[in-house]
């Protein structure tokens, strides 16, 4: 393994080009914190991100539904010295309505390799190392359909975050007392590129129907992950956050 890299907090975003991805890395450089990120993405690059804020960004090119690919993104890690002490989990395929009888089982596999198993290889391998150190952080972008009754027609996305939420419950569980914190964080709809596929219309619907009266702001979920990831936040482990503006209980 490489010399051991300078000692600051290095935080490990997967789909870190999304919006979501995008905004959090702003809020960390408006913050002015002392960080590394290590920014997964497979499509969009993110060097752009590292070249309009000048924060400390090391972008890795790998696609999250290939096992082979994830354990790669951890072996370049170690080379360069790095042990992630946050991870903040993102990464998904863009979301399409599908009715049950529907259910393509491919597609909810390919969406259980990239948001599931890629997050199990992470902690697999970044979690007792957290604990050795007795510190960590994990967040985990979850939904608001993980919280009661979901609506109709997204089977294979309520399948898999409700997998994600069982994964990150039964971490948190075997690490608490670690110094290691494993949290999900469940907003109402935000309107990013990640809609793209869903009418307009059922966006603005969605918006007007929520208690807000608006959807849920990139920016909104970046500090919500950002409290999920400070000392403030010590006391909670295993935790749903909820970002529904009271939609949902």
């Amino acid at each position: 393994m490489a010399e051991m890299a300078e000692s600051k907090r290095v935080h490990l975003i997967t789909g870190a080009s999304s919006a979501i991805g995008q905004a959090f890395i702003g809020a960390l450089c408006s913050a002015g914190e002392e960080a590394v990120v290590i920014a997964q993405y497979n499509q969009t690059p993110v060097e752009e991100v590292r070249d309009r804020t000048g924060f400390r960004i090391i972008p890795i090119k790998a696609d999250l539904g290939d096992p082979a690919q994830v354990e790669s993104l951890i072996s370049r890690i170690d080379d360069m010295g790095y042990a992630p002490d946050k991870i903040i989990h993102l990464a998904a395929d863009k979301f399409a309505y599908q009715r049950f009888k529907q259910l393509e089982w491919q597609r909810v596999e390919r969406a259980m390799s990239i948001q599931v198993h890629s997050v199990l290889q992470l902690m697999q391998h970044y979690l007792p190392m957290m604990a050795k150190q007795h510190y960590g952080r994990v967040v985990i972008m979850l939904s608001a359909y993980t919280l009661g009754m979901p609506p109709k027609f997204m089977s294979d996305y309520i399948i898999v975050k409700n997998a994600l939420l069982g994964l990150m419950k039964a971490a948190a569980a075997e690490y608490a007392g670690k110094g290691v914190a494993v949290n999900g964080i469940s907003p109402n709809m935000i309107e990013t590129p990640f809609l793209s596929n869903i009418d307009e219309r059922v966006i603005e619907m969605t918006a007007a129907e929520s208690s807000l009266k608006r959807n849920i702001t990139t920016l909104e979920v970046a500090k919500a992950i950002q409290f999920l990831l400070s000392d403030e936040a010590e006391c909670m482990n295993g935790a749903n956050l909820n970002l529904t503006g009271g939609d949902r209980a």
